[in-house]
C-alpha cells in the first residue's frame, strides 16, 4: 500500500533499472482504464512509496510517466526514483503559483 516517506532511499547496489524487465509479467493490467490512483493523496508534496503490484500494475517505466504526466498537467516538477517494483515520489509545490494543494 502507498506510504509517505521521510526521505528518498539511498541507491540499493542492486541491478540498474531496465524498461524491459517487465516484458515476461503476464499480469493482467487491473489498473488501466477507469482506475482511480490516489491522486489526491500522491500530490500533497510529501515523499511517497508505491510498490508493485499493491499501488500499480504496469511496468515501472510506465507508472514513472504517468506520475510525471500528472505533474507536467499541472506544471508541477516532481522528483522521482525508481527502483525494482518500487517508485519513490514527490510533487514539489514550492514553487506552484497559488501556494496550496493542487487540485489534480
Amino acid at each position: 500500500m502507498a506510504r509517505v516517506v521521510k526521505k528518498f532511499p539511498a541507491i540499493p547496489e542492486e541491478k540498474p533499472y531496465h524498461e524491459n524487465r517487465h516484458a515476461e509479467r503476464r499480469v493482467p493490467n487491473l489498473h488501466s482504464r477507469g482506475y482511480v490512483y490516489m491522486w489526491d493523496q500522491w500530490t500533497d508534496g510529501k515523499i511517497w512509496h508505491i510498490q508493485y503490484p499493491e499501488d500499480y500494475t504496469v511496468s515501472d517505466y510506465v507508472m514513472a510517466q504517468i506520475i510525471r504526466t500528472r505533474g507536467n498537467k499541472y506544471g508541477v516538477p516532481v522528483q522521482i526514483q525508481v527502483l525494482t517494483d518500487r517508485i519513490y515520489f514527490k510533487y514539489d509545490l514550492t514553487n506552484y503559483k497559488e501556494q496550496r494543494h493542487v487540485e489534480w
